[in-house]
């Protein structure tokens, strides 16, 4: 995603509009936070399972040797991240799916 972890996990909880999901993720293996959440590193995927796949997820990563880390768990009305963001659902659904619209309609007014 452009703009990182952190947007792509914002993207991932209210890509569905009407039933939004928070959730809430640890990235201690990062030495730099800002460097976690916004650098937009090469070959990343978010990727979300229910807990009883996990073990098979993990299996089918180790044998062709792809890393794999367990950053949190989906669930609640807002995105948590570590100890520094912790953003309701609610306050992000507007501004993702209305501002471009709204900045058309004041540039077509003018």
């Amino acid at each position: 995603s452009d703009g990182g972890l952190a947007v792509a996990l914002a993207e991932c909880c209210i890509m569905n509009r009407e039933n939004p999901l928070g959730a809430n993720v640890q990235l201690s293996e990062f030495q730099r936070p800002d460097f976690g959440l916004f650098a937009e590193t090469q070959s990343l995927i978010v990727l979300s399972i229910a807990p009883e796949n996990q073990s098979a997820l993990q299996e089918l990563t180790s044998k062709h040797n792809v890393p794999l880390s367990v950053i949190g768990e989906v669930g609640g009305d807002s995105l948590k991240i570590d100890h520094g963001i912790d953003l309701g659902l609610n306050k992000m659904i507007k501004p993702y799916f209305e501002t471009i619209q709204e900045m058309m309609q004041v540039v077509s007014n003018d």
